[in-house]
C-alpha cells in the first residue's frame, strides 16, 4: 500500500523511456494530490498526462513464462516466497510461546522487515532509474 502512495512506476514498457513520468494510473498518489506539472513531450508538446487508454491485461505477464531464463528465475524467487512465508506464519505463535510475548509484541517482530521492505524498494528503484539514464547515455553514445 505505500508503494502505490510514494514509488514511482518504473517499468519501461509502461513508462517509455520516462521523460514523462507516466499516465495518471501509473504514477504514486502523492504527487496526484499536489498541483500537475505540465510536462514537455518528444514532439516539443506540453501534456498534462495521458489518460488510459484501454483496460490493461494481467494474463499478458504470462508471456514471461516462455522464456527458460526468466522462467528458471522465477521458480527460484518462488521457492525463497513459499519458505519466507511458511516462516512469516510460523513466527508468530513461536514466539508468543517460546518468549512469553503477546500478540501486539509478536507482531512488532514483525515490523523490522516492514520498513527494509520500504526502504530497499525505494532505492531499488532510485538506483535502476540511474541504470537505465546510464546505460541510455551509453547507448547514445555508442550510436552515434
Amino acid at each position: 500500500m505505500i508503494s502505490l502512495i510514494f514509488l514511482p512506476e518504473t517499468c519501461r514498457n509502461v513508462i517509455g523511456n520516462g521523460s514523462l513520468g507516466g499516465r495518471t494510473i501509473h504514477r504514486p498518489i502523492i504527487p496526484l494530490l499536489s498541483p500537475q506539472e505540465s510536462m514537455v513531450d518528444a514532439g516539443g508538446h506540453r501534456t498534462l498526462g495521458g489518460g488510459l487508454k484501454s483496460i490493461p491485461n494481467p494474463l499478458k505477464c504470462l508471456k514471461i513464462l516462455r522464456r527458460r531464463n526468466d522462467s528458471l528465475i522465477l521458480a527460484s524467487n518462488s521457492v525463497f516466497y513459499i519458505a519466507y512465508s511458511c516462516m512469516q506464519a510460523a513466527l508468530a505463535p513461536l514466539l508468543m510461546s517460546r518468549y512469553g510475548l503477546d500478540a501486539f509484541e509478536a507482531g512488532l517482530c514483525f515490523l523490522p522487515y516492514g520498513f527494509a521492505t520500504i526502504i530497499f524498494s525505494y532505492a531499488v528503484g532510485k538506483l535502476s532509474n540511474m541504470l537505465s539514464r546510464v546505460c541510455c547515455v551509453t547507448q547514445d553514445a555508442l550510436g552515434d
